[in-house]
C-alpha cells in the first residue's frame, strides 16, 4: 500500500488519498490521560508533553478532546518543534490538516505566535483555545521522512498548546 501512495499521482479535488494511514496513531485513539505516546514527539529541552483529554479544550464542534500537549513556561522561542510527528513521503504537493490549540495561561500577554508546519513551511496560525482545524499545504521534492507538527514564533507568548 505504501508502494502505490507513493508512486500515485492524483489530480483534482476529485482524486485525494488519505494518508492517514502512514502516522502513528494519528488521533490519539486508546489512549490514557497523561501519558506519553509513541509517535508524538517534542524538541524543545524542557517543558512537559504527554497525551490529555480535557474538555475545556474540546474542538469547536464537540467531538474531538483527545490531544498530544505540550506546556512550559514559558513556551520556547527558538523555531523548534513543540510537537511533531514524521510520515515518509514520495514526491508530491500535499495539504495536511489537523486539530490543534494554543492558550496563554498569563492574561494579558496574548501573543498568538504558533503554527502548523511540515517541515520549515509555515501553515494556519493556531489562535483560538480551542481544538480547531488547522492545515499546512507544501511541495515535497524527494522521497523523505517530514516532520509535521506545531512551532511557536519569536513572538509567542502561548504556553501550552496541543495536537490532536
Amino acid at each position: 500500500m505504501d508502494t502505490y501512495a507513493a508512486e500515485a499521482n492524483p489530480v483534482g479535488d476529485d482524486a485525494k488519498f488519505n494518508l492517514t494511514y502512514k502516522f502513528v496513531n494519528p488521533n490519539l485513539e486508546g489512549l490514557p490521560t497523561w501519558q506519553p505516546t509513541d509517535g508524538w514527539y517534542k524538541e524543545q529541552s524542557d517543558g512537559n508533553s504527554q497525551v490529555m483529554t480535557n474538555d475545556e479544550v474540546t474542538s469547536e464542534d464537540g467531538t474531538k478532546t483527545a490531544f498530544y500537549e505540550y506546556w512550559s513556561n514559558p513556551a520556547k522561542q527558538n523555531n523548534l518543534f513543540n510537537l511533531y510527528t514524521t510520515v515518509n513521503l514520495g514526491e508530491g504537493t500535499y495539504n495536511i490538516s489537523c486539530y490543534a490549540f494554543a492558550k496563554d495561561q498569563y492574561a494579558g500577554t496574548n501573543t498568538a505566535g504558533v503554527y502548523f508546519y511540515a517541515n520549515d513551511t509555515q501553515g494556519s496560525q493556531v489562535s483560538t483555545t480551542r481544538l480547531s482545524l488547522q492545515s499546512v499545504e507544501f511541495v515535497n521534492t524527494t522521497v523523505q521522512d517530514v516532520k509535521i507538527g506545531l512551532k511557536p514564533t519569536s513572538t509567542n507568548t502561548y504556553n501550552w498548546m496541543g495536537i490532536g
